[in-house]
C-alpha cells in the first residue's frame, strides 16, 4: 500500500494581517497509472469558462456573489481509500500537534528522511 501513497504538497502563505495560512493537498498524478481517464474528473471551473461567465455578467450588469464552502472536500463521497505520505518538516508539525496519534507511526527511510503515512 505504501508504494501507492500520494505525496502531500503543503502550501503556506502569510496574510497581510500576519496570520499564517496553510493548505495541504495530495499530489494525485500517480493515480493516473491505475485510474481510467474517463473516471477522472475535476469539479473546478476552467479559466476560460470563468472569464466567459464574468464577461456576460458584466455586459448584462448582473449582481454577482461568491461563496466558499469551507471544508467541502472533507465531506466528498469517495469510492476508494487514499493513503497520503507526509515527509520531513510536515511530519514534525503533525507529531507536535498530536504526538499520541502520529508519533508512533513515523518511519525513517533508508536515506534518513522521516515519513508518515495517513489513511
Amino acid at each position: 500500500e505504501r508504494h501507492d501513497a500520494l505525496r502531500s504538497i503543503t502550501l503556506v502563505s502569510e496574510k497581510r494581517s500576519g496570520r499564517i495560512k496553510g493548505r495541504t493537498v495530495a499530489d494525485g498524478r500517480p493515480q493516473r497509472k491505475y485510474t481510467a481517464p474517463e473516471d477522472v474528473h475535476s469539479p473546478t471551473v476552467s479559466t476560460e469558462g470563468l472569464m466567459t461567465s464574468l464577461a456576460i455578467d458584466a455586459k448584462e450588469r448582473r449582481y454577482v456573489v461568491t461563496a466558499d464552502v469551507e471544508g467541502a472536500y472533507l465531506h466528498a463521497d469517495m469510492d476508494e481509500t487514499v493513503i497520503m505520505m507526509f515527509d520531513d518538516d510536515m511530519v514534525d508539525y503533525m507529531v507536535e500537534t498530536n504526538p499520541e496519534k502520529y508519533g508512533p507511526h513515523v518511519h525513517i527511510n533508508k536515506y534518513g528522511k522521516k515519513r508518515l503515512y495517513v489513511q
